[in-house]
């Protein structure tokens, strides 16, 4: 009996890491946002409050959005970039895409997960003329009114609900039957089914040894 648990424990531990890792792709790499580019308007706030932050003034808005491969990349150019010693989004340091030393400009990029949530940042600026030198806390509050839902999100699903409610009173008042819902259908299905037959082979050969 006490092979039989040496060989079934790792087994076991072997399929939960397994399912855990292929359910964190799945919800890690979606997008509530569908594929495309948005000009997207943005308020900075200050840290610890809903008032608006004075580096509201040293970056330009709307932002531009690039939604691709289940990722939220956010643009914006940030004004008298030379004091900007640091810039941090979610504690990750922004990536720099391009500079304007005539102009004192630079575009940056960085990855957020949901826009609809306001966004923790951190910068470091630094004045030389006058002396000055401070960090501070703000925070993006982006507005997504213009940017449309991925299929199959809530804002989606209340847009096709109403027009499904809309299109089935037309067909009602017309006398036709209206169409019918295809059935759901899943990409986890091809998963669980593999799940379902290794555990299988595992409770034969767990049978088969304890037998023996």
């Amino acid at each position: 009996m006490k092979n039989v648990f040496k060989i079934f424990v790792p087994f076991l531990i072997v399929i939960m890491t397994f399912f855990s890792m292929n359910q964190g792709d799945t919800v890690g790499a979606a997008s509530k946002y569908e594929d495309g580019e948005y000009s997207v308007p943005f308020t900075v706030l200050k840290g610890d409050s809903d008032e608006r932050s004075m580096t509201n003034d040293y970056v330009t808005s709307p932002a531009k959005l690039v939604v691709k491969d289940g990722k939220n990349l956010v643009q914006i150019t940030i004004k008298n970039s030379s004091w900007w010693q640091y810039f941090k989004v979610n504690g990750q340091d922004v990536t720099v895409l391009s500079e304007d030393a005539g102009a004192d400009t630079r575009l940056v990029q960085f990855e957020v997960q949901d826009l609809d949530q306001i966004v923790p940042s951190k910068i470091h600026v630094i004045v030389p003329d006058i002396d000055y030198d401070n960090h501070y806390d703000i925070r993006f509050q982006f507005d997504t009114s213009n940017v449309p839902g991925a299929s199959g999100s809530s804002d989606s699903g209340e847009t096709n609900k109403e027009e499904g409610t809309n299109s089935g009173a037309g067909n009602k008042e017309g006398g036709e039957k209206g169409a019918e819902k295809n059935p759901p259908t899943g990409d986890n299905a091809p998963i669980l089914l593999l799940g379902l037959m290794v555990v299988g082979s595992g409770i034969f050969l767990v049978r088969k040894l304890a037998t023996e």
